[in-house]
């Protein structure tokens, strides 16, 4: 009678290791699976953002959008705002400079 006692016992034992097994398992893979969700939409925003504000030019590639005024683009306060001409500012400019005017251009890459 004891042995079979003991037997049941191991047995409780085992179902109950298997059944915590198979859910910190599935949690395993509930936690994987949210984060390949999170990198994903990520990638997928960065990606937007960008070209909320950009348009693609055949000769000197990306440019800046005209007339664009997109609020906490970059977090709250941090605006963007494109002229007419596509540049990061509220005015626009001649094409040509100013007689003995100087223009200083600055680009990233």
């Amino acid at each position: 009678m004891r042995q079979q006692s003991n037997r049941l016992g191991k047995g409780a034992l085992i179902l109950v290791a298997n059944v915590g097994l198979l859910i910190v398992l599935l949690l395993m893979i509930e936690g994987f699976s949210s984060y390949v969700i999170f990198l994903r939409d990520l990638a997928y925003h960065a990606q937007r953002s960008s070209q909320r504000h950009t348009a693609y030019d055949a000769e000197i590639g990306w440019v800046g959008m005209p007339n664009l005024d997109i609020k906490d683009m970059y977090g709250p306060g941090a605006d963007l705002r494109t002229n007419g001409q596509g540049f990061r500012n509220v005015k626009d400019f001649e094409p040509k400079r100013e007689a003995g005017g100087r223009r200083i251009v600055c680009f990233a890459r």
